[in-house]
């Protein structure tokens, strides 16, 4: 399961530039800067745009190419009438009657990744300890091919209570979810 897309980095990459540029030469033009200068803008306003982009506006613009793939693919793929977790940067959608996991991210948002729930191990619900036996991490995770995947069902700047409602609710999520995956499993034919 990729969560990235080298092509779509690389795409959304040369767009902040091509802004960065746009803007660096406005900038430098206007104001009859030398080259270097110009350069320099250039680099500056690329670092900023791509703070601004992947940190805060960016997930808006990949929400809707992933949420178009997860409507494109649902359907016709089997996934129509299935539990479906939306996170903040990814959807991971599981038949479980038929033993099948599909799963799109934000930053491979054209993909609708498939896998038999049969490949899947390791199924279990976790949280990172924060200060004083709080937390502000809860999460469910698998293991596919070798590989850990982990989807965060609460998250926060700030620890909470284990016994705050969010916490709470977020460990309900995690629990529901794995056992999901492991119903899937169940039916699976690999």
């Amino acid at each position: 399961m990729k969560k990235y897309n080298l092509k779509f980095f690389i795409i959304q990459m040369a767009i902040i530039v091509g802004i960065s540029l746009s803007v660096g030469l406005f900038f430098g033009l206007r104001s009859n800067s030398p080259l270097a200068m110009i350069i320099l803008l250039t680099g500056f306003f690329t670092f900023l745009i791509s703070i601004f982009y992947f940190f805060v506006y960016g997930s808006v613009i990949t929400d809707r190419f992933t949420m178009r793939t997860e409507k494109k693919y649902s359907e016709e793929r089997g996934y129509a009438d299935c539990e479906t977790f939306y996170s903040n940067s990814e959807i991971l959608k599981i038949n479980e009657k038929d033993g099948k996991i599909a799963y799109i991210a934000n930053q491979n948002p054209f993909e609708f990744q498939k896998v038999s729930a049969a490949d899947i191990s390791g199924i279990r619900t976790g949280y990172i300890k924060g200060p004083l036996g709080g937390t502000s991490y809860v999460y469910f995770e698998f293991v596919y091919k070798g590989k850990k995947k982990r989807i965060a069902t609460f998250t926060s700047n700030s620890a909470y209570s284990m016994n705050s409602e969010e916490v709470v609710e977020g460990i309900s999520k995690a629990d529901y979810f794995c056992e999901v995956l492991n119903n899937a499993k169940a039916n699976a034919t690999a």
